[in-house]
């Protein structure tokens, strides 16, 4: 299965290194052809980088590794591409408040997943394995902290 990335910032980096580390080819697409190239080149033969209408296009899987108004026009000019694509939105709803913070762009006590129940939508298993590649990037296992760095050093909530 072959995996469009769009967007190749934290969560599309991040997202694409998992992949690639275990074996799926995928192919790279960002706003700056540029960072899509050098992202492809880092990550070696099972990754390419493309045009975002290209990308898709060549893809099982398409991951929206960008802003949230961003994926939205992404889905308004891609729509008959993405048609029978398994589709990823790894964002959160937020956007950029006036004082410098973030603030929600959905109702409170409302998620991603109600507004999905709510539509009818049911996830397939290409999608559920895609989440779980996108959940490895948000919850990395904690590595021993006698083999990384100091400046490397995190606990995930789990940790005891």
């Amino acid at each position: 299965m072959t995996t469009a990335i769009i967007g190749t910032g934290n969560i599309g980096g991040q997202v694409a290194r998992h992949l690639v580390a275990g074996g799926e080819p995928v192919v790279l697409a960002a706003r700056d052809e540029s960072h899509a190239v050098a992202l492809a080149n880092e990550l070696g033969p099972l990754a390419s980088a493309a045009s975002v209408q290209q990308a898709i296009e060549g893809a099982d899987a398409v991951v929206l590794a960008v802003w949230l108004d961003t994926t939205k026009e992404l889905i308004a000019e891609n729509r008959d591409l993405l048609h029978r694509k398994v589709v990823i939105d790894p964002s959160n709803p937020i956007q950029l408040d006036d004082k410098g913070g973030f603030s929600r762009t959905l109702p409170e006590g409302q998620s991603a997943a109600s507004v999905r129940r709510k539509t009818g939508s049911q996830p397939s298993a290409a999608a559920a394995s895609a989440a779980a590649a996108t959940a490895a990037v948000a919850w990395p296992r904690p590595r021993r902290v006698s083999s990384v760095p100091t400046s490397s050093i995190w606990a995930s909530p789990s940790a005891t």
